[in-house]
């Protein structure tokens, strides 16, 4: 009887602890820890201006008005980003077209 409650106060022991494990790698899914110790979500970047240490998203810009430091709008960068796919989308057409010409010569020989 003695056996049964030591091996149940351990078992209650060992499944907290388990949990305790699983529950600290899961609280750092999705984030990456700097040496500082700072958690940066992914897709963001951490840039450092002066003292400050400032999370913005990955390719975002700064940039400063006298001592103001303007961060840009989700509107301009998504605004740029989507230009960056727009160019990138006519050279795949562009590359596209020149082995479809490439094609049609090597067909007629």
């Amino acid at each position: 009887m003695m056996k049964k409650i030591i091996y149940l106060i351990l078992s209650v022991f060992l499944i907290f602890y388990v949990i305790k494990v699983f529950s600290a790698e899961s609280e750092n899914q999705g984030y990456t820890l700097t040496k500082e110790g700072f958690k940066i979500p992914v897709g963001m970047e951490l840039k450092k201006v002066g003292d400050a240490n400032i999370l913005i998203p990955k390719g975002g810009k700064m940039r400063k008005a006298g001592d103001l430091l303007i961060m840009e709008g989700a509107d301009e960068y998504a605004a740029r980003e989507f230009m960056k796919i727009d160019e990138r989308l006519n050279n795949i057409e562009k590359e596209q077209e020149i082995i479809k010409k490439e094609i049609e010569e090597l067909k007629k020989l």
